[in-house]
């Protein structure tokens, strides 16, 4: 690549309809200039929507009536074990709420986006931006042990695309390795 010359691809994470272009081929942009705009019709994506949605609203629903009735709860008027099924059922409710929370996140949408969601602001547009700058390799380095096992960070943590790496150097003397992606 040259500056100003790129023929970078760049993908939607979410399907949708296309109800705005901003560039046409040839142009010159900006980096995270805007490419286009989707009207969302991944039904998916609305469901994992409305499914944070409800769950965040449930939590509050149960976060209230336990305020309520953890006073009676004190007095012996109803049993404890009320309380405790409420607890139970907002931890089930916060598991669904973190994992529909990466399942938006995987699909593109901003930790300010999916907050509006919980809220009741669902997002039925997208916009689509040039990369926002070059891409660079990241480099990553990864201790090994005795018998040669990853110590610390492994493969699985460092978010990684793919698992082809390239490696830069091996130190045998600290045991570590370190590659690019």
């Amino acid at each position: 690549d040259r500056p100003g010359v790129s023929e970078l691809g760049v993908s939607a994470p979410v399907s949708g309809v296309v109800t705005r272009i901003y560039s046409h081929p040839g142009e010159t942009i900006e980096p995270n200039a805007p490419l286009v705009t989707l009207r969302l019709t991944s039904e998916s994506l609305h469901e994992a929507q409305r499914e944070l949605y409800k769950s965040s609203q449930e939590i509050e629903i149960a976060r209230q009536q336990k305020q309520r009735l953890e006073g009676l709860a004190e007095t012996g008027a109803i049993a404890r074990s009320r309380i405790i099924e409420l607890d139970n059922q907002m931890q089930r409710l916060d598991a669904s709420v973190k994992a529909y929370r990466q399942d938006l996140l995987a699909r593109g949408l901003s930790d300010k986006q999916i907050d509006g969601v919980t809220t009741g602001e669902f997002v039925k547009e997208f916009t689509i931006r040039a990369p926002s700058e070059k891409v660079q390799p990241r480099l990553h380095s990864v201790a090994l042990n005795e018998g040669g096992a990853a110590v610390g960070k492994t493969l699985a943590d460092l978010d990684l695309d793919s698992l082809l790496v390239q490696v830069t150097a091996v130190d045998t003397a600290s045991r570590r390795i370190t590659f690019a992606d």
